[in-house]
């Protein structure tokens, strides 16, 4: 008798939790789609300067990122939570590799253009684990489940900046790969330095550690400001009338995102509830920023790359809790 009340009172206790997690998070995706607007409004109205946008992007990705990746991995050690990032980096891994083959068999359903098929499959393949992702997490979750955020983030940088390389510009002979990009990226820098804090357990000074944690928790807000000077760029219509872009933010939202959920529960749940609830938000996030400047760089269809990273951006909002509640 005991035994079933204990069960009863597990059972509520982890409903209770999954509803204030819930809760948190359409809280945060309100929070941020408000950010968007002001942001949107700033940037129509020409409040700031054109290279103003410019300027938060240096500062989100040479600052506030690898900061926000110190302040979440600095921690006592914990060996078996470096374990779990260990398998969340394979498990990211294999999920991109999901994401691609969903991508490219949507890719043919939906005939996607040749000039267009790069991006689509760059897009529905990897999730904007770092401006969306890392702020959501850590709102949810704290300081473990953005350590084990982390790692899934060396997989981003692993394969976006090679296989997503490939994807873009494999068919151009003049194309260079770039290895720096890979692993001296900020992000990557930034985490090599807390594996180094974490490992040693050298203790940082109060006022440091303020800093480094104020200065990472303005990442999300400098991220959707950012997007919404993005989305003052474009004419409104441009972005809510293209049937590609639709397309591409389904797969990269809602299609994807279910099949690696599905997946992640045939993965066992006792002790590994935290790192399944991470990979399945991380891979439900919107098409990574990096894209619109990968097709920059190495002549994709860079218009496409833009207003397909905003909309999923905007449309992650609405999508996001449907796949929380499929965890």
């Amino acid at each position: 008798m005991e035994t079933s009340w204990n069960t009863i009172i597990d059972v509520r206790k982890k409903e209770f939790e999954a509803m204030q997690q819930m809760t948190t998070l359409i809280e945060n995706l309100w929070v941020f789609l408000i950010i968007i607007i002001i942001g949107y409004f700033i940037g129509a109205k020409k409040y700031v300067r054109s290279g103003f946008k410019n300027d938060l992007t240096f500062v989100l990705l040479k600052v506030t990122l690898p900061l926000m990746v110190v302040d979440a991995v600095v921690q006592p050690y914990n060996g078996e939570l470096f374990k779990k990032g260990i398998m969340t980096l394979v498990l990211t891994s294999a999920g991109f590799f999901v994401c691609f083959v969903i991508g490219f068999i949507f890719m043919i359903l939906f005939k996607v253009e040749s000039g267009k098929q790069g991006i689509w499959l760059l897009g529905s393949t990897f999730s904007n684990l770092g401006y969306m992702g890392f702020p959501v997490i850590n709102a949810m979750y704290g300081s473990d489940g953005l350590f084990l955020a982390t790692f899934a983030n060396i997989a981003y940088s692993l394969f976006f900046f090679s296989a997503g390389v490939i994807v873009i510009a494999g068919d151009k002979k003049n194309f260079k790969f770039n290895w720096k990009a890979v692993f001296l990226n900020n992000v990557m820098i930034g985490l090599y330095i807390a594996l180094f804090l974490f490992f040693t357990q050298i203790p940082l000074p109060g006022f440091v550690q303020g800093t480094v944690s104020m200065l990472g928790d303005m990442t999300g807000p400098l991220s959707m400001f950012i997007i919404g000077l993005t989305l003052s760029e474009y004419p409104l219509k441009e972005l809510f009338n293209n049937r590609t872009q639709y397309q591409i933010s389904f797969v990269r939202l809602i299609a994807a995102p279910l099949v690696i959920v599905l997946l992640l529960k045939l993965f066992p749940s006792d002790g590994n509830e935290l790192m399944i609830a991470v990979l399945a938000i991380l891979l439900a996030m919107p098409i990574a920023g990096n894209t619109t400047l990968m097709a920059t760089e190495y002549g994709g269809d860079e218009e496409f790359a833009a207003k397909s990273t905003i909309l999923s951006s905007i449309l992650c909002i609405a999508t996001t809790p449907l796949i929380f509640l499929m965890i």
